[in-house]
């Protein structure tokens, strides 16, 4: 049955859901293979492992059957902060390099470089939701950015420039969402739930900076091969400032609690999000463009991704003491191969090329296990976690934009607070494995918009692809720090009626706390004797 608020309980979903939306739409990011595991202070604390038994509105990401469990008005804030340690060390020049002038410089040693802007610094998740009054069903609205770096700067002209310059993402994801739960009566137990959202992503900027060489000459000669970073040639730095606000996606999930002590479930985007942003090209040397250029990149994609797991409920009578969750995760990264741009405009009075930035991204499986201890019923949790994921990137095409290789991580983390208002800090380190690529197989090339390769780089007999991009050896690890508040509305007004209720029983007893003592009654007559 509905309660009597259920106006009240409206308007103030809207006003939180706003604010949630509010502080969520700052988040800068772009997910993928290199998304880092993941949303909410608790989730990285137990590493991830938060597909079942999520206790905050971040379930709402995890597994949205889940949402089913929470009861009343609620309202969630939750913030990331990633640092990002990130070196490349360009391999020296291999045997066969020669200058303009046709003088070797085989050999050619380049100072290492690491990311300017470790610190990410916006990853806020924020959520609220509500029972309408319904004894079964929660509905809800959230507004986040996916878990990831979404910022790099590097130096314009340097060992990595050919791959990177300088990196600035900003997505969002808006969703709303109902999930419904099959409560027993007779056991007085949850049994199950399934739960769906529908989402509206925009990627309002993207902006991607890299050095190409802006030669018209084909052919393998000296001259237009230049492995070394030269502003004074006819390399120059190029920014692709992109957007697009077309993106649509779509989560489900279902959970199920056989006995007290198991809970099993799984959910995950089943709605692939395809973005397809367009804007225009920026280069450092102005005087070379002749038109106005603009570019159009053909598809940019959030894969589906799917999480399952099982979870072990130790309990005493009605009190959970302590959860232990083993998750598996898999990720379809294998439909992005390459990013296919078109241009239109002129440099040096040339016309672009379409241009092709191979990736050959796999799938990734994850697995995580973490669990929560309750050491103070109702007031303080403890946990722990960590996982390990597969790497989307191979090895041929590593890059600095999305590292994501073979890669671990050891979370723990805190909550405490009362009924109804809990705070929870996380913190997380991933290792990354280290990755060296040779000039040999490496598969990253310096991008050549007026003569691409490997169409306009051979000659004769002889081809090649061009200058290796990333032949060197890539160092990287990161670290997390996740903060959370959650409020329950519902909870927190009735401790405020209880508390109130209480002090009118004090001021009515004559300021006792205890209950008055009841007035004395009259002994009952003796019954009459027949």
């Amino acid at each position: 049955m509905l309660r009597s608020s259920l106006p009240r309980f409206g308007r103030a979903l809207s006003s939180l859901l706003g604010a949630a939306l509010c502080l969520s739409f700052s988040t800068k990011a772009l997910a993928g293979g290199f998304e880092i595991p993941d949303h909410g202070a608790r989730a990285i604390g137990r590493g991830g492992a938060y597909a079942v038994g999520a206790k905050d509105l971040t379930a709402a990401h995890y597994n949205p059957a889940t949402m089913a469990k929470f009861r009343g008005t609620r309202l969630m804030i939750s913030h990331n902060s990633v640092h990002q340690a990130m070196t490349y060390d360009r391999a020296p020049l291999g045997p066969g390099w020669v200058d303009a002038n046709g003088e070797s410089i085989a050999g050619t040693d380049f100072a290492p470089v690491s990311n300017g802007a470790p610190w990410f610094l916006l990853g806020a998740f924020g959520a609220v939701s509500t029972d309408f009054g319904l004894e079964n069903a929660t509905f809800w609205g959230s507004a986040h950015g996916p878990s990831a770096v979404g910022t790099h700067k590097y130096p314009a002209y340097a060992s990595q420039s050919f791959m990177l310059t300088e990196m600035e993402v900003l997505t969002v994801f808006f969703n709303l969402g109902a999930a419904w739960k099959y409560h027993s009566k007779e056991t007085g137990r949850d049994i199950f739930g399934i739960g769906a959202s529908i989402g509206y992503a925009i990627l309002p900027q993207m902006r991607y900076g890299l050095v190409t060489d802006s030669s018209t000459l084909t052919g393998i000669d000296a001259e237009n091969f230049q492995p070394i970073p030269n502003p004074e040639s006819t390399q120059l730095e190029t920014i692709l400032e992109l957007k697009d606000n077309t993106g649509i996606t779509g989560n489900v999930g279902f959970w199920y609690r056989p006995i007290d002590a198991i809970e099993i479930g799984f959910g995950g985007r089943v709605i692939p999000t395809v973005f397809r942003p367009e804007g225009k090209v920026i280069v450092d040397k102005e005087t070379l463009v002749t038109d106005e250029v603009v570019a159009k990149m053909k598809r940019i994609t959030m894969p589906v991704m799917l999480r399952g797991g099982i979870r072990y409920v130790h309990m005493k009578e009605e009190r959970e003491l302590f959860d232990i969750e083993v998750d598996v995760q898999w990720e379809n990264w294998s439909q992005i191969q390459s990013y296919d741009l078109e241009f239109d405009g002129r440099v040096s009075g040339q016309p672009l090329q379409p241009i092709t930035l191979d990736k050959g991204w796999r799938d990734t499986i994850s697995v995580r296990l973490g669990g929560d201890v309750n050491v103070i019923p109702d007031h303080l949790w403890l946990r722990a976690g960590g996982f390990y994921e597969t790497g989307a990137v191979q090895d041929a095409y590593a890059h600095l934009d999305f590292p994501s290789f073979n890669r671990g991580g050891v979370g723990a983390g805190i909550t405490a607070g009362l009924p109804g208002a809990e705070f929870s800090i996380g913190y997380q380190h991933i290792f990354q494995q280290d990755v060296t690529v040779t000039e040999e197989n490496s598969r990253v090339y310096q991008q050549r918009p007026l003569r691409p390769c490997p169409e306009f780089c051979s000659e004769g007999d002889v081809a090649t692809n061009g200058v290796p991009a990333n032949a060197g050896t890539f160092q990287s690890s990161f670290d997390m720090i996740g903060v959370s508040v959650d409020l329950n509305f519902t909870t927190l007004i009735q401790r405020a009626k209880d508390k109130r209720a209480r002090s009118k029983a004090v001021t009515e007893s004559g300021g006792s706390s205890e209950p008055a003592p009841a007035e004395p009654q009259p002994e009952p007559a003796p019954a009459a004797t027949p």
